[in-house]
């Protein structure tokens, strides 16, 4: 039920909510050409006017075709800017409900060349790795954008592994967590929370005043948040020892191997597992997860993990 509920949870922040992303509604408009690891605040004295400030494309316009190719998302954008070269294109756009057919003249320039997922490439010393491609001055605004159901398996998979590698690493982590309640270290924010910081932090969500997290992006937080939620409770209660589901798991599973050896050999059914034979084992798991539940709980007051720090 915990992995039904997180992937439940998971279609409607997919298809519903929407996931971050580059739409294709601009955002600004460069002033001038500069290079790709130029600082923010370079001046554009002496420099040559952007080809989209050139062509008369403003914040707020909505790219619908560059050079003939439709725009649906920024990668279309991207992908029709750097093959333009330096021609004269057609953008058209949509500004107020109109549609306006501009003209920009592009120009080659060393922009950073990108991975699979739109991300720039960093050489071995950490600098950008540029390529002369097409250059048009706009960037699109970001937002959430509904996507396909069919991300959903990929998404709960990857899930599933993360949790996995966590509930592995657990011993570790938590010694982590010992270390920054008692001492000076930092707590680590992508390790374990209990009770308290589940709660801590949807409180955070609920109540914060960030420019650009209105309630689309509290609501798709708390739905991501509880589909984490629901997948670590999946993943851990999947571990074989009692009092966990998992232990339960392993005692059917060795009764039913048992069942079907005596069958092979032609043997009497040896009859259920008796369990209670791991009742010590259970009472020392049972006192590791208190424990751990006491140390989670006093971490979550002293030193806290924080969505806004």
């Amino acid at each position: 039920m915990n992995l039904l509920i997180s992937v439940v949870l998971m279609v409607v922040l997919v298809s519903g909510i929407g996931l971050p992303a580059v739409t294709p509604t601009v955002q600004s408009v460069s002033e001038c050409v500069v290079a790709a690891d130029a600082p923010a605040d370079v001046s554009c004295e002496g420099r040559p006017a952007a080809p989209a400030l050139a062509a008369g494309i403003r914040p707020g316009d909505v790219l619908q075709e560059i050079d003939g190719q439709r725009i649906d998302r920024w990668s279309d954008v991207t992908t029709a800017v750097r093959a333009a070269e330096d021609r004269t294109v057609e953008v058209v756009v949509e500004r107020n409900g109109e549609v306006l057919r501009l003209e920009a003249t592009m120009i080659v320039d060393a922009r950073p060349v990108l991975d699979e997922d739109g991300a720039a490439v960093l050489d071995a010393d950490g600098n950008l790795v540029t390529e002369q491609v097409g250059f048009l001055g706009v960037s699109g605004t970001p937002d959430l954008v509904p996507q396909s159901p069919a991300m959903v398996p990929e998404m709960a998979w990857s899930a599933v592994t993360q949790t996995g590698r966590l509930v592995v690493t657990l011993p570790v982590r938590l010694y982590e967590v010992g270390q920054a309640a008692f001492g000076d270290a930092e707590r680590d924010p992508n390790g374990p929370l209990g009770v308290v910081g589940v709660s801590r932090l949807a409180g955070e969500v609920a109540s914060a005043d960030q420019p650009g997290f209105e309630l689309r992006e509290k609501t798709g937080t708390m739905i991501s948040m509880l589909a984490s939620l629901n997948m670590a409770l999946f993943v851990f209660n999947l571990v074989p020892l009692l009092p966990l589901d998992g232990g339960h798991l392993a005692g059917a599973l060795l009764e039913g191997v048992r069942r079907f050896l005596a069958r092979l050999r032609g043997r009497p059914d040896p009859g259920p597992v008796d369990m209670s034979r791991m009742l010590p084992l259970t009472n020392a798991v049972a006192i590791v997860f208190i424990l751990m539940t006491l140390l989670l709980l006093y971490a979550d007051i002293v030193r806290p993990i924080s969505l806004f720090p």
